[in-house]
C-alpha cells in the first residue's frame, strides 16, 4: 500500500524551477478554456446593467433662433424643478459658457446629452425682458436607454487569498 505523500509525490513530478502562479496566467477566455485546471479555482463571472444618455427636459428649436419649445422635467442639482424659471420663447444662448449661436446644433448633440446626474451652466435669454440669466441643470432624463454585459474570470472565493501553483 501507498501512503499518501509517496502518492502526492507521484501525481506532481518535482520541478527545478517554481511552477507558474494562477495569479501571473492572464485570465482570458483563451486561457481559461486552453488550462483545463483553471476551471477548478476560476470561475466566470458576469452582470448587466444599462446605462444611457441623458437629457435635461428642455426642448430647443435646433431649425432657427435657438428658442425654448417646452420645459418638461428641467431640474437643478438637488432634484428641484426650473420650470417656472424659463419661459417658452426664450433662447439659449451659451451651453457651458460656449456660444450656441456659433457652435449651432453641434453644441446640442455634444454639450447637452450626457452622463446620469451630471450637471451643465445654461445661460438664456428672456424672451419679454431681454435679460440674461444663468442656471445650473442636472441630466437626469434617460433619452437613449444602452445595456450592457460585462464578463470577466476570477479566483474562486474558497481559493482566493492563495498561493495557487501548477504543473500546466
Amino acid at each position: 500500500a501507498m501512503n499518501m505523500q509517496a502518492m502526492v509525490q507521484r501525481a506532481v513530478p518535482a520541478r527545478s524551477q517554481p511552477s507558474p502562479r494562477i495569479a501571473d496566467v492572464p485570465l482570458t477566455k483563451e486561457t481559461v478554456e486552453d488550462r483545463p485546471w483553471t476551471s477548478v479555482v476560476i470561475e466566470s463571472q458576469s452582470k448587466k446593467g444599462t446605462t444611457g444618455i441623458y437629457g435635461i427636459g428642455l426642448k430647443i428649436n435646433v431649425n432657427q433662433k435657438f428658442d425654448v419649445l417646452a420645459v418638461t422635467g428641467l431640474k437643478d442639482e438637488n432634484d428641484r424643478s426650473l420650470k417656472d424659471k424659463v419661459n417658452v420663447g426664450d433662447i439659449l444662448c451659451y451651453v457651458n459658457d460656449r456660444s450656441v449661436e456659433k457652435e449651432g446644433t453641434k453644441i446640442i448633440e455634444t454639450t447637452i446629452l450626457g452622463d446620469l446626474g451630471s450637471l451643465l451652466k445654461l445661460t438664456l435669454r428672456n424672451c419679454k425682458t431681454g435679460a440674461m440669466y444663468d442656471l445650473m441643470a442636472k441630466r437626469h432624463l434617460l433619452l437613449m436607454p444602452i445595456t450592457f454585459t460585462q464578463q470577466w474570470y476570477q479566483v474562486k472565493e474558497e481559493y482566493s487569498g492563495g498561493e495557487l501553483m501548477t504543473d500546466a
